[in-house]
């Protein structure tokens, strides 16, 4: 689809926000360092970073993502009430079947609350204070955000999302003690040890952009990533954790941590920006199992008591009271070797046994006993011990090219099945049959009332490769850093799709084969299951679902000009990233067949206190058959951000 930029946005919006945001760091001295002291024998550092930015949609919303019901030509259908948020279609009439619009309208909240313009505008800061006192230390780091435009300006949205504390308290406003954690370096024996107690983030492995990684230890916080001119170890949440490195020997060493506190990955809450989800993540209370319109049912007439659940009051399952991981199970050990022999080279060998941070979708069935005792609900749940075995090496090769990469195998990581049939195995008692999970996952007879799980265990295998190289003195620039990241998902076993789907994005039908109709004198294909007397196409496309393997790279090139002109520095960087082949399940969260990703940014820097970003960012390609699956697709913006650090 031609994108459409619009370059709209509200001036009276910005001057308040603007104006106290620059006096603030005005009153900041212009030049200043790190505040350091001595107190006897102990040395204290301290640092802050301060910030104000904001982000400016520059893309009218692409009404092609959008639910059916969602359309505009509904806003004000007579069929529509204050109380289901979606309409209620005749199964037989084609002006509601056949619109234009997506068969979800569970991800459109994000979309549909932001026109062109300015969509975040933040003040936030960072502060770092680190105590030592010989070979020991306590290091703490804190952050905090406030977002104008979200607390002042969400009234004027389709839906108030700060009316929900949840929501607020993630993407509103924030403040957080992230690291905090005693350190220590000594002895035991002829053996160096490094030793961390507390709250802290582990890096391990040589991945740099690609998802499901080595690095499994630290779940990530979306919110925090969003406000502009964050970074990505801003939003790794820090896990109470005990960690020590030993030196084996000159070229071998020992890594270990135990982690006592859990916690899940933070998603974007419903309704911010770059939420895709509108039941899932702070703030998602209700999923609605209409498919956009009535429920997609195979079959001819329903009973009287099916008809009634089509009713505006059942459209939606409430959520309830998600299921956490344990505290305690989680650790891991890595063996180093630095093989000086082999161009010394570095190599690492890990395992740890982890609990999933991503959520899976968990559905109670539909209890039926009665007709106003209907218990539909659903919550998300967080499998525990992932077992994760790898390898990651890094090396210097000719030309002064560096290389690194990983392979991380996985034993027992938890795959959501497809949410559509997830949903209908919740809708069973009243529509038999209209599931086909049954058998697939297990033999088990679910009843009313019963819990079912939305997942699956199987193995999977990522694979990483980057090359970084250098440039110094070329073509006008100081120096050129340009990397380029290779990654690739293959996952074990992957269920025959005519029978089990795991969740994809952008498949919001069912890909039951079995349910799809025929009948060439009626041309019906956009047309769900049960809406009409035949069709010719109402199941989602096979080519849509997960595939076993998929892979894509990221290409990165960032320039620096010293002194560019009055003692400032320039750094443009180009970022592009492309899913080329293959669509991994949702739950590994890497690739989307075709979609691509253009980030452009010019950084300033000056005196080494200052600094100014300003970036575009360009969403493209990967609808795959639908033209749903890259939901973010019409959500380019530009950001910017100045900071100053003391």
């Amino acid at each position: 689809m031609k994108k459409t930029i619009t370059h709209v946005f509200s001036k009276k919006r910005l001057n308040v926000f603007l104006l106290t945001a620059f006096l603030m760091l005005g009153a900041l001295p212009f030049q200043a360092g790190a505040f350091q002291t001595k107190v006897g024998e102990v040395d204290i550092t301290f640092d802050s970073t301060f910030a104000i930015g904001g982000s400016i949609r520059v893309e009218d919303i692409n009404y092609d993502l959008v639910g059916k019901c969602n359309q505009k030509k509904y806003e004000n259908d007579p069929t529509t009430t204050a109380d289901d948020g979606a309409f209620i279609a005749d199964l037989e009439d084609t002006v509601y079947v056949t619109p234009k619009g997506a068969w979800n309208s569970n991800s459109d909240d994000g979309d549909l609350n932001f026109d062109p313009g300015f969509f975040s505008q933040t003040v936030s800061g960072i502060h770092e204070l680190d105590i030592r006192y010989g070979n020991y230390g306590f290091f703490t780091r804190a952050n905090w955000f406030y977002d104008h435009y979200l607390m002042q300006e969400s009234e004027d949205m389709r839906w108030d999302i700060m009316e929900n504390d949840d929501i607020k308290d993630n993407h509103g406003r924030d403040i957080d003690f992230l690291d905090y954690f005693f350190y220590s370096t000594f002895n035991v024996g002829n053996f160096p040890v490094a030793f961390r107690l507390g709250s802290q983030v582990i890096n391990w492995g040589e991945a740099s952009f690609m998802p499901h990684s080595m690095n499994v230890s630290n779940p990530l916080d979306a919110a925090k990533y969003r406000v502009p001119g964050a970074e990505i170890k801003d939003a790794l949440v820090p896990q109470g954790t005990v960690y020590a490195s030993v030196g084996l020997t000159n070229s071998l060493s020992f890594e270990t941590y135990y982690q006592y506190e859990w916690e899940a990955t933070t998603p974007d809450s419903p309704g911010t920006y770059f939420s895709t989800s509108d039941a899932a993540g702070p703030g998602g209370e209700y999923v609605q199992l209409s498919f956009a319109q009535v429920v997609d049912y195979h079959g001819n007439d329903m009973n009287s008591l099916q008809n009634s659940i089509l009713k505006p009051e059942y459209f939606t399952v409430k959520r309830t009271a998600d299921d956490d991981a344990k505290d305690s199970g989680q650790f891991g050990v890595k063996f180093g070797w630095y093989a000086e022999m082999l161009n010394e080279t570095e190599f690492n060998f890990y395992f740890a046994n982890y609990h999933s941070k991503n959520p899976m979708l968990n559905m109670r069935i539909l209890d039926h006993k009665g007709y106003t005792d209907l218990h539909p609900e659903y919550y998300f749940t967080y499998p525990e011990d992932i077992k994760l075995y790898g390898m990651s090496f890094n090396t210097l090769l000719p030309w002064g090219v560096a290389c690194g990469g990983e392979v991380a195998y996985r034993q027992d990581e938890p795959y959501a099945i497809d949410g559509t049939e997830v949903s209908y195995k919740m809708l069973e008692p009243l529509l038999p049959g209209v599931s086909q999970i049954n058998g697939a996952v297990d033999s088990h007879t679910y009843l009313p009332g019963d819990e079912f799980d939305g997942y699956i265990r199987l193995d999977s295998i990522n694979f990483d490769l980057n090359f970084t190289k250098i440039f110094f003195n070329f073509a006008g620039f100081d120096e050129i850093v340009v990397l380029t990241e290779f990654g690739c998902t293959k996952i074990k076993n992957m269920p025959d799709p005519e029978k089990l789907r795991l969740e994809t994005p952008g498949t919001d039908r069912s890909g039951n084969p079995a349910r799809a109709w025929a009948d060439p004198n009626v041309d019906e294909s956009n047309f769900g299951i049960g809406q009409g007397s035949g069709r010719k196409e109402g199941v989602q496309s096979q080519n849509d679902f997960a595939d076993d393997l998929s892979y894509g790279y990221v290409f990165l090139t960032r320039g620096s000009i010293n002194d560019a002109f009055m003692g400032v520095n320039l750094h443009p960087l180009i970022v592009f990233k492309h899913d080329v082949e293959g669509t991994a399940p949702s739950s590994a969260g890497t690739f989307i067949q075709g979609r691509k990703q253009l980030d452009l940014k010019l950084g300033f820097d000056w005196h080494q206190n200052w600094s100014f970003d300003l970036g575009y960012t360009m969403f493209m390609d990967g609808g795959g058959t639908t033209g749903t699956a890259n939901l973010l697709e019409d959500r380019d913006y530009v950001s910017f951000n100045l900071k100053y650090s003391i």
